[in-house]
């Protein structure tokens, strides 16, 4: 099956129709830090399950605001006024609050909406109020709102007052596609990933040169605040040796650490930028005095004067007068240079829309219609696998595989240290906007973030943590309404059935969650599995497994409005569908809970199917030889018959199956009594399927066929059979390592904070 990639229409596209500032939320600046700062300043509200609504936290004293809306004429900005779910539930409603939206720029503002709510007023379940207004206009215009929250009072934020669902409509330009091409920024050369090839000619004794991942402030979650980056404490000089191409300048945003340059005394640091010996740009911040001075300051650097010439570039930073040694970062800095690649209208490729469900088992689907008839009916219409694996159980490296189609040895993403994805490798964004197609990724897990390079080639990039699915499905009909005309490709990471249990429309949920946290803590305490009453485990496990099924089925739901919103925009009258998952759960099979730790099919068997509809249609099949998820990139490009010069370890399209071995690995394994994380190695072959354990030089051997729930280990039993698969292992491992790109990134305990609040905890006898 192959299609023609272009069409002869020249069609409008219209841009800029519809402002989401819940998508635009991290390029929205502070006017000045927030003195509340056990809040974040603005963010997402993570842990408000009002269904289909996105929450904008709001704090008096910072005001957000948003710069370059840009509106034909008149336009309508609607959003709601109130406060967090959890916050106007649970807790005392607190004094009124002030709303206030201004219009304007710099010095020059006019208010447009003040509004003072009695959060008494706002009932339950929704606690908002709906508000619109009106903004005149009679040509094309770029706008600037400010958005602010305050009180009448002294004292902490009432209740967590903000913003529901804020987006600015306006008519939109209409400008022919012909014109509204895809910039296109390619990266010649990433200096965080080449870090260890640098010459580091000076650093700080205290704080050597390294790459790390922070933020310039532990308030702003969202608003660009945590980077990977290269920490570089006053004095440093790191020298690289590089060879910039035509049209190159140097992309970089710096930045001084809160902790060791706002809160302490100190004079300051400068960052410079020199080539051949020269100083060609130099910005001094001193963070501690002026706050202006804090958060990531972006520059961008014309290298054309030196295209073709091998050049010493060097990054220097300089202490203030008194040299107290201020630690600052160079984050996202690469020499790139940017092609304008032809957009593609609609009509001719196939839309592709892949759909990621975080922490889905494939055992969750198999009761089909009964529970789940959304998914059901889309993957009885497509190809089903139904013995496909994941590469990993968890979500960094499994992600990381599905936009790569690379194992995690290959692409190097690991664990909290190794979590950032290379610029050299291709992904699914950057190879389909090569390609002309309209890209977008809308993303509810915070791991797959731009700190960490996921958002590589997407020309829209939103992750919003632990948003509904329903929330999800909104931001991405705003996306739909902007991009009329045009192919799309369009990658969705929904979040619902990861922990805590918690559906959106589950009246019980309250009530059970403070059980299921009970039981959580309970069995993380214990160190071995024995000392837990089986039969209360079996009554903790029933409940647990009853929660998390009511999640899927609320997904379910939701899967099937999404297809009805990409159904209602034309979409399905030529696209492909992926829905896949990066992880199972466990439910204690294994002495655990959550993901991970294991190798168990519990965690890394999930569904997988692809879908073709109209002019796109694949004849519907079910697969059950073993396949893997890492696989749906070179599928999609051979269904598509997309140019693309291939990786050499590219598995084999989905759709001419082979019966070969299938690799996992996780690097965040845990044992009873043994401290931090471990690996651990498998593979999955036709009947039998074998896990080793190099730590602890464990080989486990089960018997598929007889023994689907890994249950009786029979390395000892089949012997010959556990040296075969043990061999071909390691040499898999061998190979496959020796590809690795990784870069290390230092621990800290921003992602030490991610991790146990997505229910990862290491350390000795961790879970």
């Amino acid at each position: 099956f192959s299609v023609s990639c272009g069409a002869d229409e020249d069609p409008l596209v219209v841009v800029d129709r519809i402002h989401d500032l819940v998508v635009s939320l991290p390029s929205g600046q502070f006017s000045k830090p927030s003195p509340y700062a056990k809040r974040p300043v603005t963010s997402v509200e993570q842990n408000d399950h009002r269904d289909g609504m996105a929450y904008l936290v709001g704090t008096p004293g910072a005001p957000l605001v948003f710069h370059g809306l840009f509106t034909e004429g008149p336009a309508v900005f609607q959003f709601g006024v109130g406060v967090g779910h959890l916050g106007g539930g649970q807790h005392p409603p607190g004094p009124p609050v002030w709303f206030q939206i201004e219009q304007g720029g710099d010095d020059s503002w006019e208010v447009i909406f003040r509004e003072k709510v009695s959060l008494y007023d706002l009932s339950p379940p929704n606690h908002f109020l709906p508000r619109s207004v009106s903004l005149p206009g009679f040509e094309p215009v770029l706008r600037s709102l400010r958005l602010s929250v305050w009180t009448d009072t002294e004292g902490a934020p009432p209740s967590w007052p903000g913003w529901i669902s804020p987006h600015l409509l306006s008519d939109g330009r209409k400008i022919p596609l012909s014109e509204n091409t895809i910039a296109m920024a390619m990266v010649s050369q990433d200096l965080i990933e080449t870090l260890p090839s640098a010459k580091i000619l000076e650093e700080s004794s205290e704080w050597p040169v390294t790459g790390t991942l922070f933020a310039t402030t532990d308030e702003a979650i969202h608003a660009g605040g945590k980077r990977a980056l290269i920490r570089a404490a006053a004095p440093s000089r790191l020298a690289w040796n590089l060879t910039p191409p035509p049209g190159a300048v140097l992309d970089f945003a710096v930045g001084v650490d809160q902790e060791k340059g706002w809160s302490i005394p100190g004079d300051g640091m400068t960052f410079a930028v020199e080539v051949e010996g020269k100083r060609i740009w130099e910005l001094f911040l001193h963070a501690s005095r002026r706050p202006r001075d804090r958060g990531w300051k972006s520059a961008s650097i014309d290298l054309s004067p030196w295209a073709g010439k091998n050049i010493a570039l060097e990054l220097v930073t300089e202490p203030g007068e008194n040299s107290d040694g201020d630690v600052g970062g160079w984050s996202n800095i690469a020499v790139r240079h940017h092609r304008a690649i032809p957009r593609l209208a609609a009509g001719g490729s196939p839309h592709v829309i892949v759909i990621m469900v975080d922490t889905l088992r494939q055992d969750a689907l198999d009761r089909g219609s009964e529970a789940t008839p959304h998914f059901e009916r889309s993957a009885t219409a497509g190809v089903r696998f139904t013995q496909a694996r994941s590469a990993s159980s968890w979500t960094w490296p499994s992600t990381a595989s599905l936009f790569t189609g690379l194992y995690p040895n290959s692409h190097g993403v690991h664990d909290n240290a190794r979590c950032y994805l290379v610029e050299g490798l291709d992904t699914m964004g950057e190879i389909f906007s090569l390609n002309g197609y309209t890209t977008a990724a809308f993303l509810a897990n915070v791991l797959i973030s731009t700190e960490n390079n996921f958002h590589q080639g997407f020309e829209t990039f939103a992750n919003l943590a632990n948003l509904s699915a329903r929330a999800l499905n909104e931001r991405v009909a705003h996306w739909l309404d902007n991009t009329d005309g045009t192919t799309r490709f369009l990658y969705l990471h929904y979040f619902d059935p990861h922990t805590p249990y918690r559906a959106p429309d589950d009246h019980n949920a309250d009530a059970e969650m403070v059980i299921e946290q009970e039981i959580v803590e309970r069995l993380a305490s214990q160190r071995e599995a024995d000392m837990v009453d089986p039969a209360l485990i079996e009554e903790w496990m029933d409940l647990l497994r009853r929660r998390y099924d009511r999640e899927v089925a609320y997904l379910d739901k939701a899967f099937g409005e999404l297809m009805t919103l990409l159904e209602d925009h034309g979409i399905l009258e030529n696209a492909l569908l992926v829905v896949t998952s990066d992880h199972g759960e466990e439910f204690y099979e294994h002495g655990k809970l959550s993901h991970g730790p294991h190798l168990y099919d519990e965690t890394v068997r999930v569904p997988l199917w692809i879908t073709g509809y109209g002019k796109a249609a694949l004849p519907p099949k079910t697969i059950h030889i073993p396949a893997e998820n890492k696989n749906v990139l070179p599928t999609l490009l051979q269904i598509l018959d997309m140019t693309h010069p291939p990786h050499p370890s590219w598995g084999f399209s989905l759709l001419n199956p082979r019966q070969e071995p299938t690799f996992l690995q996780t690097w965040h394994g845990t044992e009873p009594g043994s401290a931090g994380w471990i690996e651990r190695l498998a593979l999955v072959g036709a009947e039998h399927k074998f896990i080793y354990t190099p730590s602890l030089d464990r080989q486990e051997l089960f018997d598929l066929s007889e023994d689907p729930f890994e249950q009786v280990n029979r390395a000892s039993h089949d012997s010959e059979i556990t040296d075969k698969m043990a061999k071909a292992l390691a040499a898999w491992n061998q190979q496959t390592l020796s590809e690795a790109p990784g870069v290390t990134l230092g621990e800290n305990a921003e992602v030490q904070a991610w991790m146990a609040e997505l229910g990862y905890v290491g350390g000795e006898g961790g879970n």
